[in-house]
């Protein structure tokens, strides 16, 4: 969920991505956002007026290992995360440095939803290079709880727009925890 420095996506932006949409960054802080309904989900993404949807199918043990990948990707980017109750909603902000030689990328979260019905999330991140330059970028999640996962389907499988069924976890060569 945060702005890359280059054309291509940051290890970091692609790992971000195989993670459920928010789930867990505020779970090490004080106000923690409810982790999302084990079953079938339609999640809508909009990155920079780009739209993608997919249906994912979630467990617990899915949604654990998805928390652990956040949480070691946020201590190897030295992130510092606050994460708030406002309202109906959580607001979450993080410092994080992507890479070594790479400026830190601020970002804030705006969460809605009950995580067992539905849930939004608007983000917008901003990172200041070196020659002063900033780089900012916006993404809405959208989702939706349909049901039960179906038959053909095991945790952490994803459907995308076109069709393509892929599994994030096993795409990293990494099995949801048991």
């Amino acid at each position: 969920m945060f702005a890359t420095t280059r054309s291509t996506p940051s290890l970091a932006r692609i790992a971000l991505a195989v993670l459920f949409i928010g789930a867990g960054t505020a779970h090490a802080q004080n106000a923690s956002v409810p982790m999302p309904r084990p079953g079938l989900w339609q999640v809508k993404v909009t990155e920079d007026q780009v739209s993608d949807s997919y249906k994912e199918c979630l467990d617990e043990a899915t949604l654990k290992r998805a928390l652990e990948l956040q949480e070691s990707m946020a201590k190897a980017m030295d992130c510092g995360l606050k994460s708030s109750k406002q309202g109906a909603g959580w607001v979450q902000t993080s410092s994080c440095k992507p890479g070594p030689n790479e400026p830190r990328q601020q970002s804030t979260r705006k969460i809605t939803g009950d995580f067992n019905t539905s849930y939004r999330i608007e983000e917008s991140a901003s990172q200041k290079m070196a020659d002063g330059k900033v780089i900012k970028a916006t993404s809405k999640s959208e989702g939706k709880y349909l049901g039960a996962c179906p038959a053909d389907m095991e945790a952490g499988d994803r459907i995308l727009a076109n069709g393509q069924k892929i599994n994030p976890f096993k795409m990293l060569q990494t099995a949801p925890a048991q």
